[in-house]
């Protein structure tokens, strides 16, 4: 936790350098982050210094000043040279950087860090840029291969069912799959089929915002092969899909537990729900629960401090496990490189939203948590698995995790 006076002053201090080199600043979001961030600048008396706000898109109830400055839609920026503070929530910030850098900009930097200066404690750390070359779950990059229900390379599953697996000597490491902004593969089919088969979980990837997607669907099927070899594609595809499809988790927490039920049902309009069974643990072992948990995730240790501080309130704390998988998860890379589910956390957003104001007190994430991708569920399973041989298993729900 940093509460310590040093440690805030060295970055007021930073910032403020940063905003006296830069007269003309646009800050990059006008939600939550980008509103505490300009606080911050009213702080420290630098408004004049604020252009204005940037959204990626705008829509109808984008205002069109707050703050009494102008919103200004990301595509209608024209000066490569702008000075731009990007403010937003830990799992848009690679996308933000990303389309910064691939876009031409060069003077941008990460302002969430910033943003906490008037706030009671402040992150430990904050990345100013985004990794070239990232790791991902096979899996997930497959998922990503889909628009909607439809999925758009046909051309490499083909490959797949076709190469018989071959062992290579050679080192995955050095091997690449380019991919577009969307994560969609852009790269030669042939080698793309070879590495996939031959690697174990990750593979490794480079996102080129300049790449383009040649698009292998089920039109593009049809042209090349004929009914009967089109069925049995389709049909190998919805094997796959069972392969590539990995089971995600929820936690509903002691705050919500009266809601659980509710929960679960509106889970189900965006996922396919599957299973769910409550946990009771004492004091001593949900704190031990809920720090295992986050450790898979990159939430800091003040952030875990405060939820704890709010949820135990009870001898008893109930939690509910909910297993449930997402047909269409739309991944993205979240800060320091991991993926997250787009469509998990969107659910998961609506539902703290719509609640948030029957629970006491409420702060973020006490309501409900969902794991981001498929690698942290499998670690979240193996945390409820330890708990569930301590006996402590509700009998309500269905009855497996697994």
């Amino acid at each position: 936790m940093y509460t310590d006076e040093i440690r805030r002053n060295e970055l007021e201090n930073e910032f403020e350098t940063f905003l006296q080199a830069n007269p003309k600043i646009y800050i990059y979001g006008a939600g939550i982050v980008g509103k505490r961030l300009y606080h911050v600048i009213e702080y420290l008396n630098y408004t004049e210094n604020i252009v204005g706000f940037i959204v990626s898109n705008k829509c109808m109830n984008t205002p069109g000043k707050i703050f009494d400055k102008n919103i200004y839609e990301f595509c209608d920026l024209e000066n490569k040279e702008s000075s731009i503070l990007v403010a937003v929530s830990e799992a848009y910030q690679n996308e933000i950087l990303y389309l910064l850098k691939e876009s031409g900009y060069h003077h941008f930097f990460n302002g969430y860090i910033y943003s906490y200066l008037c706030e009671e404690y402040i992150p430990e750390y904050m990345p100013l840029d985004v990794p070239d070359i990232i790791d991902i779950d096979k899996n997930e990059l497959m998922m990503m291969q889909f628009n909607g229900d439809d999925f758009l390379r046909y051309d490499l599953l083909i490959a797949l069912i076709d190469r018989e697996v071959v062992p290579t000597h050679e080192n995955n490491k050095e091997r690449i799959i380019i991919v577009d902004s969307l994560f969609r593969i852009c790269d030669q089919v042939e080698k793309v089929a070879k590495y996939l088969q031959n690697a174990d979980e990750k593979v490794r990837m480079k996102r080129d915002f300049k790449a383009t997607l040649t698009v292998a669907d089920r039109k593009w099927m049809m042209q090349q092969r004929d009914s009967k070899e089109v069925a049995l594609i389709e049909n190998m595809l919805r094997e796959k899909i069972i392969e590539w499809k990995k089971a995600m988790y929820a936690i509903i927490w002691p705050p919500a537990k009266l809601l659980a039920d509710r929960i679960i049902e509106e889970m189900r309009e965006t996922a396919e729900v599957v299973s769910w069974f409550d946990i009771i643990m004492d004091e001593e072992e949900f704190t031990g629960f809920v720090k295992a948990v986050y450790s898979t995730d990159d939430v800091e240790e003040w952030q875990i401090h405060t939820k704890l501080l709010r949820m135990l309130k009870q001898d008893k704390c109930k939690v509910r496990i909910v297993k449930f998988y997402l047909h269409s998860p739309k991944f993205r890379i979240k800060r320091f490189g991991h993926t997250i589910s787009g469509a998990g956390m969107e659910m998961k957003e609506r539902i703290r939203n719509k609640h948030k104001n029957e629970i006491d007190n409420y702060i973020k994430d006490i309501i409900i948590h969902t794991t981001d991708n498929y690698e942290q569920a499998y670690l979240v399973a193996g945390i409820v698995d330890r708990h569930l041989k301590k006996g402590n298993k509700d009998g309500a729900g269905d009855k497996t995790l697994c």
